[in-house]
């Protein structure tokens, strides 16, 4: 009570009886200071079990540790940490969960390390399972112990993954991921998929993997990479084929489950597009000859000049006097779907012309399309000029870029 009539004096104070900016800077102060309410706890949950190697195996130099992580259905959980020492083949785990009444707990392993288990399993009742459609579901709001997991041994699927003659990873190295997926599963949201990050190192050509897959009887897997670095020069993605790596899954080359694989081999590679950018008969390149830009853009997916697809690009040099110079467009990233290649240059040329397995034309809609992942020669062009055309094509509906890029490929 002592307190209130306290409070309700410095509340009443303040010239005229108002309440000033200070009086009122004061109460927060004496509410805070005096008033303090008490934080409750959260309740939670205790999860418990044994990590344990599969039977005969003991953990080696270092140990070996996994992260295991309890996780609902709808939200990601926190990442827990157990190691299984030196010389011993499990260790106990305890986790603290949050008491929520209607959660779905489950389970799962991670390891990454280089003994030969498979790098992600889930709790089972029964035993631990690689696949996400098995897991058992644990209740929540209520504690759960003997929850016990065991890390799967499975198969070695290894090779080489290199680039290609004569070419070495750039400064800082060339960054991949390499994985094998169960190729039933391709575009399934519930896809079981096991790989790594690797590095090409600076200098290098090459470098070797191995991934430990599960032992599935009856699927089959389908081995690739992914470039996951800023990339201009190679197919972002590639899958082993046994013949030469290609960038349709379609075409991989799937591998048996249940056995070993080695000798699955796959090269960096790259599509081209190139051929020669002429002058008009009787044209030559002026004093200091002339830059042109060209470029190949995928459809997205109507065939429209404004399209925001995929685009790449190339510069040519004709030599002053001369009339034509050659160009390549190397593609890298994505190179599926139809492409359409045209140049770039101002006056007295038509701004914007098109490859036309005919003639080069001025109309983008009458432009020759090229089926993507595959190389493309003899892409050749001619540059336009207004007196030369013989329908009006108003080259204001296919502006020059908001900008020029930075070319790294640039034919001399």
């Amino acid at each position: 009570m002592q307190s209130l009539v306290t409070l309700k004096s410095i509340l009443s104070r303040g010239k005229g009886g108002k309440r000033t900016f200070l009086t009122i800077l004061f109460t927060a102060f004496f509410l805070i200071s005096f008033h303090v309410v008490p934080i409750q706890s959260f309740a939670n949950n205790t999860i418990s079990g044994t990590v344990s190697l599969p039977a005969g195996h003991v953990a080696p130099s270092g140990g070996v540790t996994v992260e295991v992580t309890p996780l609902t259905v709808n939200d990601w959980g926190s990442i827990y940490y157990a190691t299984i020492a030196e010389g011993e083949s499990s260790t106990s785990y305890s986790l603290i969960v949050p008491t929520i009444a209607d959660a779905r707990w489950y389970i799962s392993y991670r390891y990454a390390g280089n003994e030969p288990y498979v790098s992600g399993g889930y709790y089972n009742a029964t035993a631990t399972t690689w696949n996400y459609n098995q897991l058992t579901l644990l209740a929540g709001a209520t504690d759960h112990a003997n929850i016990n997991l065991t890390l799967l041994s499975g198969n070695t699927i290894s090779g080489t993954v290199s680039l290609p003659a004569g070419q070495v990873a750039p400064s800082g190295g060339l960054n991949f991921s390499i994985s094998a997926t169960i190729s039933a599963f391709e575009f399934d949201s519930l896809s079981y998929s096991c790989g790594y990050s690797v590095t090409i190192p600076e200098g290098e050509s090459s470098i070797n993997y191995n991934i430990i897959v599960p032992t599935v009887t009856g699927e089959k897997w389908r081995i690739q990479y992914f470039i996951t670095q800023q990339n201009e020069l190679y197919s972002s993605v590639g899958y082993y084929n046994d013949t030469a790596t290609t960038g349709n899954y379609i075409q991989a080359t799937l591998l048996a489950g249940a056995t070993d694989h080695a000798a699955i081999n796959m090269t960096f590679f790259t599509h081209k597009i190139s051929g020669t950018v002429t002058l008009p008969a009787g044209y030559f390149a002026p004093s200091g000859g002339m830059l042109i830009y060209v470029s190949a853009q995928r459809l997205n997916p109507s065939p429209s000049p404004f399209s925001s697809a995929s685009r790449f690009w190339s510069s040519l040099f004709i030599a002053e006097g001369e009339s034509s110079a050659n160009y390549t467009i190397t593609m890298g990233s994505t190179y599926d779907g139809e492409w359409r290649v045209n140049y770039y240059r101002s006056e007295p040329y038509v701004e914007v012309g098109f490859y036309n397995s005919t003639a080069t034309t001025g109309d983008y809609i009458q432009a020759t399309l090229m089926a993507g992942m595959s190389d493309h020669n003899g892409i050749n062009m001619k540059l336009l000029t207004t007196d030369g055309l013989t329908n009006k094509i108003l080259t204001k509906k296919f502006p020059w870029p908001m900008f020029l890029p930075v070319i790294t490929n640039k034919v001399q």
